[in-house]
């Protein structure tokens, strides 16, 4: 297995350690001297001497840099790299604090999540940071660079819809460092990923719908792009119409939400959702049933039926991923509950394992499909 880029800057400066040309108290390479010396990202500078410091090689003075900390070190045998023998000589480090990085969050999908995290955290003896990028590439940026400056030991990070991955998780990634993406993984990459198998959680919601007697089911969504989850849902959606022995009309899809998005959830923006989507029915009145890719899109779909003087679900059935708490102890939506406690539990272990667990694994967990007030057999006639 490749040696992570952190720890080939471990190496060097405990070689020159071991070699004598750093002695007790001389001043060691900064994290851009090293940045620069072994084209790697500052991050990767950075967990090189935090590393070192855990091991009491060096000692990091605030405004002054990194001192050697210790009189000497053994050298490497032949057989055995040096960071090995030194890591022999200590326990690994446990994480002491771990950040979360989030879109956003809400009581329908996010907030157990978040609390989920912060339980394992606490049973684990860790610290526990959270940020919000709010749909900004710039900000989920500067979230992961904060963190990583307050010295945290991992980050679980659910990424930004969109075309493009971010370049620094994917540096992150390349480092070493760990990190566990959630939600939304990022395919081809060789990362570490937990989320909902949102592929066999969609089919049992519209096999739910065909079960009813619905045929011309409407999946109504924001732009797909390159977001893994969407697309997971229209793959699942498929194959319950294949197993049924259905084709699914795929005319009936509206994938234009945008108001759900983060940084675009404004009133105006609402209206205009709606306003396109009272057309889209229109224009379909065939439609008998809706499979809303989430809570918030269940909500506008929800409002624009009734504002057609259509009625939920005597005239339309609605199904949707997420959905808060109860109303007359019934949901108000029969839907995909996430289990969002499970993702962050398996993550914070992951990342407090980090280093002596295989660093990539790909973990998908079931949803549970809850039976609310959206959803009946169809009428005939």
């Amino acid at each position: 297995m490749e040696k992570p880029a952190y720890k080939i800057a471990f190496d060097y400066v405990c070689s020159k350690i071991s070699g004598g040309e750093l002695k007790k108290g001389d001043r060691v390479p900064s994290e851009n001297e090293l940045s620069e010396l072994f084209g790697v990202s500052r991050i990767t500078g950075k967990r090189a001497l935090d590393t070192l410091a855990e091991r009491g090689i060096i000692v990091r003075k605030q405004g002054k840099g990194s001192f050697v900390d210790c009189d000497s070190l053994p050298g490497p045998s032949d057989e055995t790299p040096l960071s090995h023998t030194v890591e022999r000589s200590a326990p690994e480090p446990k994480a002491q604090m771990l950040g979360l990085i989030l879109p956003d969050f809400s009581d329908s999908f996010g907030m157990s999540l978040i609390a989920g995290f912060e339980k394992t955290c606490s049973q684990l003896g860790c610290h526990f940071v959270l940020k919000r990028s709010y749909g900004s590439r710039e900000l989920e940026t500067q979230a992961i660079e904060s963190m990583i400056e307050l010295g945290v030991g991992g980050i679980g990070i659910m990424p930004l819809h969109g075309e493009f991955y971010n370049t620094a998780i994917l540096q992150l990634i390349l480092d070493g460092f760990p990190v566990v993406i959630l939600d939304r993984h990022y395919p081809g990459i060789n990362s570490c990923f937990v989320g909902t198998d949102n592929i066999s959680s969609a089919k049992t919601a519209v096999s739910h719908l065909i079960g009813e007697g619905h045929r011309n089911i409407a999946f109504i969504s924001p732009p797909v792009q390159d977001n893994s989850a969407l697309r997971g849902r229209i793959q699942g959606m498929q194959q319950a119409f294949e197993q049924a022995g259905l084709t699914p009309d795929e005319s009936l899809w509206f994938d234009q939400i945008s108001s759900t998005l983060p940084l675009k959830n404004k009133p105006q923006t609402v209206e205009a959702n709606i306003h396109v989507l009272r057309k889209h029915f229109e224009s379909h009145p065939e439609i008998t049933a809706v499979f809303a890719a989430e809570y918030n899109i269940a909500l506008i779909a929800k409002k624009t039926i009734l504002s057609m003087g259509l009625r939920v679900p005597e005239d339309i059935s609605m199904i949707s991923f997420d959905s808060p708490g109860r109303i007359d102890n019934l949901h108000e939506f029969t839907h995909i509950k996430q289990d969002e406690r499970g993702i962050a539990k398996y993550a914070v272990n992951k990342l407090v394992n980090f280093q002596r667990e295989n660093a990539y694994s790909f973990l998908l967990l079931d949803g549970k499909l809850v039976i609310g007030k959206s959803t009946g057999e169809l009428k005939q006639g």
